[in-house]
């Protein structure tokens, strides 16, 4: 997440992507990057490897945070709708932070947004 370029934000209502949108996202300081992150609407960002200083800020920011995760992107949004976000084919491997996805999991509100980075 801290080196990412592109953002995809879905907004999902009733279990469904009602729209999505790529952001660019310019070369910034990791808490600059995760002021537009927030400032997005992003309410749950699900991402693959994340260093702890970006996950503490983007928290800081009330963005929850579901990472170490991989897979295809359509299929990643509706494992997430689907509760299914956790399930091994989507862990990066080599992944032991299990409970670190957990704790963020508990936070969800039924989509990758009110605005939702998948």
């Amino acid at each position: 997440m801290d080196t990412a370029r592109q953002l995809l934000v879905a907004e999902i209502e009733s279990g469904m992507v009602t729209n999505n949108t790529i952001v660019e996202i310019p070369p910034l300081h990791i808490s600059q990057k995760a002021r537009m992150i927030a400032e997005l609407g992003v309410e749950t960002l699900i991402c693959g490897a994340v260093s702890r200083p970006m996950e503490q800020v983007l928290t800081a920011f009330g963005v929850n945070i579901i990472p170490w995760i991989r897979g295809d992107v359509k299929q990643v949004i509706e494992a997430y709708i689907n509760g299914a976000i956790f399930k091994e084919q989507y862990i990066l491997p080599g992944c032991h932070h299990r409970s670190r996805r957990r704790r963020h999991m508990s936070n969800r509100r039924g989509g990758c947004r009110g605005k939702g980075a998948c």
